[in-house]
């Protein structure tokens, strides 16, 4: 009988992201993360009953982390400093939005509570642009849906960055934010 290998929720989560990653959602199951792992399929099954629930924990897990940085940048004063720590939470995960594209999640209800989650942190950028316009650190002219819009998108630039350098990405785009283009 062989000794089953000892493993805990961090290691699962740790190798869903990874295989996600290398073979996207479509191409991820417990086959291969059994073989990363190096256990049995079955013991995954005693944690959970199937993909969708596996990936739906590692998202809540990914969606949690993302709030608890989100109050750490509620918490600092300056909307410009919140500003740039958004842009860095942002670059972050980019990785990971690229993983949900697959049309099998976009429609699963797995998506529909991400979803809720990104009007959560939606709402969480308004309040900062809110804040930082009343302080006048940002200009009230520019409606407050096209730069919450903007910064959604920031997830999408990384592809870009000065060699994969994301706190490089950061700056450059907090001053292109900050600053404007204009020489």
């Amino acid at each position: 009988m062989t000794r089953k290998k000892k493993f805990n929720e961090e290691s699962i989560m740790k190798a869903t992201e990874d295989l996600l990653l290398e073979r996207g959602y479509d191409h991820f199951h417990f086959k291969a993360l059994a073989e990363r792992l190096e256990i049995s399929r079955s013991t995954i099954y005693e944690y959970y009953a199937n993909k969708e629930e596996l990936i739906k924990a590692y998202m809540q897990r990914v969606m949690n982390s993302i709030f608890v940085e989100l109050m750490l940048i509620e918490s600092i004063e300056s909307p410009l400093d919140q500003l740039k720590q958004l842009l860095n939470l942002f670059l972050r995960y980019y990785k990971i939005r690229h993983v949900f594209h697959s049309p099998e999640v976009v429609f699963s209800e797995n998506m529909q509570d991400m979803m809720k989650d990104l009007q959560k942190i939606r709402e969480k950028i308004v309040e900062i642009i809110q804040k930082g316009k009343k302080m006048g650190y940002f200009r009230s002219d520019i409606p407050e849906d096209l730069i919450v819009t903007l910064i959604f998108y920031t997830i999408e630039i990384p592809h870009l960055s000065p060699n994969g350098d994301m706190e490089a990405t950061s700056e450059y785009l907090y001053k292109i934010y900050v600053e404007g283009i204009k020489n």
